[in-house]
């Protein structure tokens, strides 16, 4: 989402959005697409694609704590990706 007092200059809007859509040509599946963006109460925003999964915060709840460093590497070699 872009803040409404800097979707109220049009080079920022633009940049926002062609930088946005831009990530659609990564064509990574690590890589959320845009799917559209539109305009509310003079705030711009994208319309991103919905992925399921948890955060590495919960994870590391869910795990007792901390992430094996076994399990951190692999985050990290996907994330580099």
């Amino acid at each position: 989402m872009l803040r409404p007092d800097r979707a109220l200059d049009p080079g920022i809007r633009q940049r926002f959005l062609r930088e946005g859509y831009a990530a659609n040509a990564v064509g990574h599946p690590g890589v959320v697409s845009i799917d559209d963006d539109e305009e509310e109460a003079g705030a711009a925003f994208l319309v991103m694609e919905l992925l399921e999964g948890e955060s590495v915060d919960k994870l590391a709840r869910r795990l007792g704590g901390r992430v094996p460093w076994e399990m951190t590497v692999e985050l990290l070699v996907q994330l580099l990706e």
